[in-house]
């Protein structure tokens, strides 16, 4: 009932997906909505954010009109939130997305694509949800089980579930996924790896510093010797390309795009190359996201915009977003995942959504 309620008051009150901000509706025009006092779940509140950040930015792309918006600031201190190197934390799948908290005790929750916070009677754990409209979650009381939309247990589960989320580790291996793997001389000594398939056969020697993982039979990989140490390999080792020596690492984007960073730490910077090791745009970025639907978020400067698979800048940075640490406290977080058009990103302290509309 709560939810239906909640609805409500979104669709009249809060900026959303049919209705959104327009230049001439800043945050002074957008109420504070509080959730009902319902047992065992949690109330959720929308707070006013500065009209300047309320701005839609917009461009014209392959023939359509292009927005980046934000729709919604929670109630949720942005401060609360652990480890931001777990990327997964913020992507939505399902129309949910998934925080851990540093509380006491610790805690993860699902954002939902509306503003609303599930907690439930606390989760240890929580893993995406499904189609089905159900989540596996573990319980703060040690129990497993499965969680519908609103939080509520809808069926029993158990740890053996995980099996089906393909989550188990494999001894003395690195997962590299599709069916991949990368040995080591033994569980204590990973300086050398070498790539293994499925069956465990061995495809190449020690050869190997690091890895990435595989997308579409190519993985990205850091030779321990040799003039050219950033290459892309196949799934038998055989090299396919080479990215730029001074490249500290790159990432095969699942939609054709090599994200290559380079710099230390403190002064990281990213540009765009294709899976032949050619440089798609000279521009360099604080941050380039994973692609979704043809497009990618591009950070600079505490602001983000977005960019397509061949390096052409769609909208340049000028979203803005709360610049904070990650939890290590020496890499600035940037909003990575803009899965099912929905980005999370900090806002004046809070944890906000912004929206991609597309035409």
């Amino acid at each position: 009932m709560k939810n239906k309620v909640l609805s409500l008051l979104l669709a009249g009150a809060c900026v959303l997906a049919t209705a959104g901000c327009t230049a001439s509706q800043d945050a002074a025009s957008l109420p504070v909505v509080n959730g009902g006092e319902i047992p065992g779940e949690e109330s959720v509140r929308f707070l006013r954010a500065p009209g300047n950040v309320w701005e839609p930015v917009s461009a014209s792309y392959d023939g359509q009109e292009i927005t980046m918006r934000y729709t919604l600031v929670t109630d949720q201190d942005w401060g609360e939130i652990r480890n931001y190197s777990m990327f997964d934390d913020f992507r939505f799948v399902n129309g949910h997305a998934i925080l851990s908290l540093d509380t006491d005790p610790a805690v993860e929750v699902y954002l939902r694509s509306d503003g609303e916070i599930i907690r439930g009677n606390g989760y240890e754990y929580c893993y995406p949800f499904a189609s089905d409209g159900r989540a596996l979650v573990k319980s703060l009381r040690g129990g497993w089980l499965y969680v519908g939309g609103s939080g509520r247990m809808v069926a029993a589960g158990a740890a053996t579930d995980l099996d089906e989320l393909d989550l188990r580790p494999v001894p003395h291996c690195e997962a590299a996924g599709e069916n991949m793997y990368f040995y080591a001389r033994s569980l204590g000594d990973f300086s050398r790896l070498g790539l293994m398939d499925q069956r465990a056969r061995h495809l190449t020697g020690l050869i190997y510093k690091n890895h990435g993982a595989f997308t579409d039979g190519l993985c990205y990989a850091i030779l321990a010797e040799g003039e050219h140490k950033n290459v892309l390999i196949d799934n038998i080792g055989t090299v396919q390309a080479v990215l730029p020596d001074d490249c500290t690492w790159a990432r095969l984007d699942e939609e054709g795009p090599v994200i290559c960073s380079f710099g230390q730490a403190g002064d990281v910077y990213q540009q765009l190359y294709d899976r032949d090791g050619n440089q798609l745009n000279a521009a360099t970025f604080d941050s380039i996201g994973e692609f979704y639907n043809g497009l990618a978020i591009i950070t600079a400067g505490g602001k983000m915009g977005l960019i397509d698979q061949e390096g052409k800048v769609v909208i340049e940075p000028a979203l803005t977003y709360d610049q904070t640490l990650y939890a290590e406290g020496d890499r600035a977080f940037h909003p990575f995942y803009m899965d099912e058009d929905c980005i999370v990103a900090p806002l004046n302290g809070k944890v906000a959504i912004v929206q991609i509309v597309r035409g």
